[in-house]
């Protein structure tokens, strides 16, 4: 934005609106409206439309609004938005809303999400709409605006910081202590599953190795039948194999004293009978088997214990096999101890101190601050009008918080409640101001606060909605003159029905509301030669019937206007 010429000085103003174009909202079917320098004004009858722009301008620059003010019946709506920065550059911030479907939002016509076009839109535009002073007069923010004021910014994100740490260490010290008791509480069993384990002593293949004894022992009769059988196969001189291979034999001899090619015949029926000698070795050796009753019973009891065991650690014999190495990795894994967990109080216990000092500091700047930020506020809402109105900036110790440090309570913000009084009248005691503010006076307090506390970081642009909601007289004249004033240093955008703020305006924009038998549309007209500006106010003052009288009126305030 160029520099602009206020009280004999020439004051730079970084960036600006300076277009509009809405496309089918409400009543709005198609308007362009071009902004300037300075303080800007959009006047308009009661349903005109004129918060339409307001809302316009939230949507394209990526803030939420009212959808159903959207003309139903079209398939498209559309906002764009024209900006430059401090250095001239255009950024065009661009909304297509569909009658059906998400909205889409483009930036310099490449597509982007809301979130980034708020991001970069809120460095230059504040949006200064019912919500938003609503909002600036929520308690917790309240230490914002004292700090700001106290030029405590820095001390306070020192603080902040070290309550963090604060926080994480006193996290992570019940972290601690918490895996440590449960820690303990497995390795106590760990130890005792070990000592269990190791008085079982199990060895591998052992539940299928006992499993087969006792299986042996119990079929003790009919082992013994079949080894007798087997034997007398084998053995028996009338039937058995030994017969059978006598008999080979002296048929294979007689075969090879004919041919020796048979000779082969005869090596095989040798190896038959080493095998008959061996298998009468073993038949012999097993034929000893004896019935054991003590050792079933052992054998029993044996099997009983590790079955008993499986069930108790719900798993297989593999599985228990596997379990001392479990219960060694369980042994090996706690390694919290003593020490850490000292370690760990020793940290919390100096990021505590460090964070008490710091709240301390923050405090005490606060407090320091307070007074000056009470007066300033106090002379702010005189001249918007409120003679004998008493507001305070009260500094007070928490009486409750999510932590205690040294005797005091602490949370994100420190250690004190910062609260705003406020009283309209002077024989009525101040109270919280988000009790005792009224529609009419919510949107001067705001302003007074914001002014006063965030001047430094109020933005290149900064666009009311009818701040001059239940306001009249020498109050909006006061208004009137405070944003004038304001907007020598930046582009200013204000939405109002009262002829006092009007009359201050650089840029006037008139919105006009057309009638017809098929509907009703809003267009925009510009009011800015003396005589249009002087009929524009004028119609704000009396309304459509302008006599003498209210041109003449409207003439003084236009002329009362101090460049």
């Amino acid at each position: 934005m160029v520099a602009k010429k206020a009280q004999g000085a020439i004051i730079s103003v970084c960036g600006m609106i300076k277009s509009i174009t809405i496309q089918n909202i409400a009543t709005i079917k198609k308007a362009e409206i071009h902004f300037a320098e300075g303080f800007n004004i959009i006047t308009g009858e009661t349903g005109s439309g004129k918060s339409l722009i307001f809302d316009a301008i939230s949507l394209s620059l990526g803030f939420e609004t009212d959808r159903r003010a959207f003309r139903p019946e079209k398939s498209l709506s559309e906002i764009k938005t024209v900006m430059t920065d401090h250095s001239g550059n255009q950024r065009i911030y661009d909304i297509k809303i569909p009658k059906k479907g998400r909205a889409a939002l483009f930036l310099n016509g490449e597509k982007a999400d809301r979130q980034q076009i708020r991001q970069l839109s809120s460095k230059s535009v504040l949006l200064f709409g019912q919500n938003k002073m609503s909002e600036l007069l929520k308690s917790e923010n309240y230490y914002e605006y004292l700090d700001c004021f106290s030029g405590n910014d820095s001390i306070a994100d020192i603080y902040r910081s070290s309550y963090e740490h604060y926080k994480n260490a006193a996290k992570e010290l019940s972290r601690l202590e918490r895996e440590k008791i449960l820690g303990d509480e497995k390795k106590r069993l760990a130890q005792y599953e070990k000592r269990e384990m190791e008085e079982l002593g199990l060895k591998p293949n052992e539940w299928e190795e006992t499993s087969s004894a006792i299986k042996k022992i119990e079929n003790f009769e009919k082992i013994k039948t079949h080894l007798m059988n087997s034997e007398e196969i084998v053995c028996s001189s009338e039937k058995g194999i030994f017969a059978l291979l006598k008999e080979l034999r002296s048929e294979v001899n007689q075969l090879e004293q004919i041919d020796s090619s048979f000779g082969d015949i005869s090596n095989l029926t040798d190896q038959l009978c080493v095998v008959r000698d061996e298998l009468e070795r073993v038949l012999s050796k097993m034929s000893d088997f004896e019935f054991d009753s003590e050792k079933l019973n052992s054998l029993r009891q044996r099997r009983e214990k590790i079955s008993s065991a499986m069930r108790k650690f719900n798993c297989s014999f593999d599985e228990l096999i596997k379990k001392n190495e479990e219960i060694e990795n369980i042994l090996s894994e706690f390694s919290i101890t003593e020490e850490t967990i000292k370690n760990a109080r020793e940290k919390l216990s100096a990021l505590e101190k460090e964070a008490l000092e710091k709240s301390l500091i923050l405090s005490e700047k606060r407090k320091k601050h307070s007074q000056e930020l009470t007066e300033k506020i106090s002379r702010m809402l005189e001249s918007l009008g409120f003679k004998g109105a008493e507001f305070k900036v009260i500094v007070s110790d928490k009486k409750s918080a999510e932590n205690r440090i040294g005797g005091y309570y602490l949370d994100t913000t420190g250690k004190d409640d910062v609260d705003f009084s406020f009283s309209a009248n002077p024989d009525i005691r101040a109270e919280a101001l988000s009790k005792v503010v009224s529609g009419g006076e919510l949107s001067r307090i705001a302003l007074a606060i914001q002014a006063t506390t965030m001047q430094s970081r109020l933005l290149p642009v900064v666009v009311f909605d009818e701040i001059d909601i239940g306001i009249s007289g020498k109050t909006a004249q006061a208004v009137g003159k405070y944003l004038h004033d304001l907007s020598s240093s930046r582009q200013i955008i204000a939405i109002t029905h009262l002829p006092q703020i009007a009359s201050f305006a650089d840029h006037y924009i008139e919105v006009r509301k057309n009638i017809t038998e098929k509907r009703a549309e809003t267009s925009v007209a510009y009011a800015n030669d003396r005589e249009a500006r002087i009929k524009a106010v004028a119609a704000l003052a009396s309304g459509k019937t302008m006599t003498k009288e209210t041109l003449d009126y409207a003439e003084s305030l236009i002329n009362s206007k101090k460049i």
